[in-house]
């Protein structure tokens, strides 16, 4: 793949187009060429004009002026096009990405379903089994039981893994609508205050009261709420202090996004671990029986909604700051 910097570089042959060189060597040619025809014509129409200077001139004029246009001219035009496209990217490559990218998850959507059906039922038929194996033991095949309850959480585990990755393949259904984002926040802190109080976590709140609304899929954004304070959470097994902020930001090209920031002051993300969060089944909680599915999940909701993802360790102090842009 080509990076940025050779496709804002001028190819060889735009070089060559667009050098005084070429251009002087294309007018001689040109003129040349041109003069040919002039003199062709002319003894053509010697026999009924006599010969004029000025005829001569207006005739070359009309020669040349074409070779020049699309010699010169249409090439240099057309070169120069393709270079302003490489460095200002056109609407219709963010429209062929969005096109290619919706049939890449066809494709995954495709797969889902298939892992979906070959491999839950059998999971489903061996937890069956393992439910029948517990009620025949005898009282004194206690280790065998931890076995099976071991079995029956590794089960588990894998159906969670294909429940995600089927949420994953299934994102492209949105229900887009104009929604009022503080409002949504609220809900969904409201609705983990639960489990803030199991661990002990205390929440601050500073959301600005005049956000425009937002358009969006409200069950899709409380997901990606959800995974990111489910994250905060497991961060702060001892407690700690969750912020919670919104606010609209306005760029110098005259968009607006609304801006959330969410921090814990939990243990942070291992710098090694920062560039890959959002991969695909890419965990550091596996112990805790976390699939890997969250962040990529909610990096693709929001980059759906036009918006965008960005998570960093606090600087100079502990715990992660996730940021969510949303445009307006």
């Amino acid at each position: 793949m080509e990076s940025p910097e050779c496709k804002q570089r001028p190819s060889l042959k735009f070089q060559v187009f667009n050098s005084p060189l070429y251009i002087l060597w294309i007018i001689v040619l040109a003129v040349f060429f041109s003069e040919l025809a002039v003199i062709f014509v002319v003894n053509l129409l010697t026999p009924y004009l006599r010969p004029d200077p000025f005829l001569h001139s207006i005739l070359l004029l009309v020669f040349l002026f074409p070779a020049l246009y699309f010699f010169i001219y249409q090439p240099l035009k057309f070169y120069h096009s393709q270079l302003k496209e490489a460095q200002n990217p056109s609407e219709n490559d963010a429209e062929l990405q969005k096109t290619l990218q919706e049939q890449k998850m066809k494709e995954i959507e495709v797969l889902a379903n298939s892992v979906a059906h070959e491999v839950r039922n059998p999971l489903a038929i061996i937890l069956q089994g393992i439910e029948y194996l517990k009620e025949k033991l005898k009282p004194e095949d206690k280790n065998v039981g931890l076995i099976l309850e071991y079995i029956v959480d590794a089960i588990r585990r894998a159906d969670n893994v294909i429940v995600g990755l089927l949420e994953f393949a299934h994102f492209s259904k949105f229900d887009m609508a104009p929604s009022d984002l503080n409002s949504l926040m609220e809900k969904t802190l409201s609705f983990m205050q639960i489990d803030f109080d199991r661990h002990r976590i205390r929440v601050t709140r500073d959301l600005k009261g005049d956000l425009p609304l937002v358009k969006m899929d409200k069950k899709k954004m409380e997901q990606v709420f959800v995974n990111i304070l489910l994250n905060a959470v497991q961060a702060m097994p001892d407690g700690g202090t969750l912020n919670v902020k919104t606010r609209l930001k306005d760029s110098r090209e005259g968009k607006r996004a609304v801006i959330i920031q969410i921090e814990d002051t939990g243990i942070g993300i291992p710098k090694e671990s920062l560039d890959r969060i959002f991969k695909l089944f890419f965990t550091t909680k596996r112990e805790r029986g976390s699939s890997g599915l969250g962040l990529a999940i909610s990096s693709q909701i929001m980059r759906t909604h036009g918006g965008g993802i960005a998570i960093e360790n606090r600087v100079g102090l502990p715990g992660v700051r996730v940021t969510l842009t949303l445009p307006i």
